[in-house]
């Protein structure tokens, strides 16, 4: 991951460990979750990564058949005061 972004005054002073959740909505990311790491981690700004990925097949004349993975990454940047 780079540690600074030329197009805008952003630094990364840390990289935590990253989280697992599920992608079936039952292991959510609440604020007071984000709020107890900035805590811990002594940080009052953190940058939410979040890449998912989704395989899609597609079926031509018989016997093509492609799949693809389509990645995505999503990114806030979130204020813990």
């Amino acid at each position: 991951m780079r540690t600074n972004l030329p197009e805008s005054r952003l630094v990364v002073s840390k990289i935590v460990p990253p989280m697992i959740f599920t992608g079936d909505g039952k292991g959510a990311l609440t604020m007071e979750g984000l709020r107890q790491m900035g805590t811990e981690t002594g940080l009052k700004h953190l940058l939410v990564l979040i890449p998912s990925s989704k395989s899609v097949q597609r079926v031509q004349e018989y016997p093509i058949i492609e799949t693809q993975l389509f990645a995505r990454m999503d990114g806030a940047l979130v204020d813990l005061i």
